[in-house]
């Protein structure tokens, strides 16, 4: 979130937002572009949804935002172009045979988190948190997003409990087999 002005009153929207929230130096939250380096970006091998991610934001999400797949928001230092966390976010409905929902037939519409990470040089500094924040924050002012939604790994379902998200049916195992949890904030009862 950017520095209130001398007024007091929050700056205008802008696709590049500097934030003074963050240890030095500021960062910077903006659209990815070919500008910035993700060759290095690594939020941590160890698991297997990282590598996931990883690969992802290497080597796909330019390609993907381009082809108007998604769209993703990098944070970074204000004196470099390294990728120090990003988000991917994307229109997304939920049908009915996927929510494995007893008594559920309606399909879900809304934002899809489709990725999101932090590198290992930022780790526990919350920039995921704020990123989600974000994120929450921008379907607010866009007002006609009932929901976003994400599948979440088990080891990530507190987390996002914590957020505010809930619990939802049973979700899709990803390219490794991992199972996922289908996690859902209706963005009525979040405000």
């Amino acid at each position: 979130m950017a520095a209130p002005n001398s007024s007091g009153a929050p700056p205008p929207s802008s696709s590049l937002v500097a934030m003074t929230s963050r240890p030095k130096p500021p960062t910077v939250l903006e659209p990815l572009s070919s500008i910035h380096d993700a060759a290095t970006f690594d939020c941590g091998a160890a698991k297997t949804a990282c590598s996931e991610i990883n690969e992802f934001i290497r080597h796909k999400a330019l390609h993907a935002q381009e082809s108007l797949e998604n769209e993703t928001f990098i944070l970074r230092y204000s004196d470099d172009k390294k990728i120090r966390a990003f988000i991917t976010l994307a229109a997304g409905s939920l049908q009915p045979k996927q929510l494995k929902v007893d008594g559920w037939d309606t399909p879900i519409t809304g934002t899809h988190i489709a990725y999101l990470g932090a590198d290992l040089s930022v780790a526990h500094g919350h920039w995921g948190r704020f990123l989600v924040d974000w994120a929450i924050r921008r379907c607010e002012e866009l007002g006609a997003i009932r929901t976003i939604h994400l599948f979440a790994y088990p080891d990530m379902v507190a987390y996002y409990e914590g957020i505010g998200f809930d619990k939802w049916g049973k979700a899709p195992v990803d390219n490794t087999g991992q199972p996922r949890q289908l996690m859902i904030l209706d963005m009525l009862e979040a405000t």
